[in-house]
């Protein structure tokens, strides 16, 4: 029984390559979710990632891997394989061949709903994670929250695309979309310095169907939270990038653990901006734990 939940709708095996000589120098779990998890589990927190997993060579290693990183996976078998992701790196400089991955039939989809309903028996969180390859997938984010709303189980909604718009619709209760989002949602631009303002607007808009806040990060500036009672800033720690890749979901999944070890509003942003400072000062990607994020905090998180 998993005290958090993660749904990721478009999982990956993530491999990073040297450029000039073609060298794998790392392969992990990839996904924005399962991702999550692996913070979440650094963290001591009890975690079980649910995904669609090929059942061809890669969706095998997928679940090898998950397994030697710690991550609680129930892999639901899918008959697409799972996509790869390379990313060559040259130095500090990368660049990474995108693969959008393969939508779930409804026999698919089907198992992917009973897995995930099994799973959130005595959870207390889900996280909705990440692209929809295809709109049986996207569909399933919006069922997902409704899902868990009927069993009592609370939501935080990380995504983008039409799996976003999917979910918003179902009413989470966290919202973290980053500024590209928050303007997708929107319908329009948003100036430099409007962001909280932004913010705002759209958890005006949707605090009726249950939202309980908008959380937007900005990057290496920090991030706003827009929530009943007035909005919250905290800015970054100030670190070197190395690779900004996954500090999103070591934002969402801190934001989580400390939501639920009972941290302040203030607090948890900061541990969350934090997170995601320790995540761009190192590489790869989503191995951050308590170690890196107190470094970066300048205090110790609760135990």
């Amino acid at each position: 029984m998993a005290v958090v939940c993660t749904l990721t709708l478009n999982p990956c095996l993530d491999r990073t390559l040297d450029a000039a000589t073609g060298a794998v120098l790392d392969e992990q779990t990839g996904g924005k979710g399962v991702n999550a998890a692996r913070v979440l589990t650094a963290l001591g927190e009890d975690c079980l990632a649910v995904a669609p997993v090929g059942a061809g060579e890669r969706g095998a290693r997928f679940r090898l891997l998950a397994a030697r990183e710690g991550i609680s996976l129930r892999g639901v078998p899918v008959a697409a394989d799972t996509r790869r992701i390379d990313t060559w790196r040259d130095g500090d400089a990368q660049r990474q061949e995108y693969v959008p991955g393969s939508d779930a039939s409804a026999v698919e989809t089907d198992s992917l709903r009973h897995a995930l309903r099994e799973s959130l028996a005595g959870a207390r969180l889900l996280m909705v994670c990440g692209s929809a390859p295809g709109p049986r997938l996207a569909s399933l984010a919006g069922e997902a929250i409704r899902m868990a709303r009927e069993l009592g189980v609370a939501t935080l909604l990380d995504s983008h695309g039409p799996a976003l718009t999917e979910g918003l619709a179902a009413g989470p209760d966290f919202l973290t979309p980053n500024e590209a989002e928050l303007a997708e949602l929107l319908g329009r631009g948003i100036a430099p310095g409007e962001e909280a303002a932004a913010a705002e607007e759209l958890f005006a808009r949707h605090a009726a169907e249950g939202l309980c806040g908008v959380v937007v990060t900005l990057g290496a500036r920090g991030a706003v939270w827009a929530r009943e009672g007035g909005t919250l800033f905290c800015p970054a720690p100030k670190v070197r990038t190395v690779n900004a890749v996954g500090s999103g979901d070591c934002f969402a999944a801190s934001l989580v653990w400390s939501l639920l070890h009972g941290c302040s509003d203030q607090g948890a942003l900061a541990i969350a901006c934090a997170a995601g400072a320790a995540n761009a000062a190192v590489f790869p990607a989503a191995r951050v734990g308590r170690k890196e994020i107190e470094a970066m905090l300048g205090w110790s998180l609760p135990s």
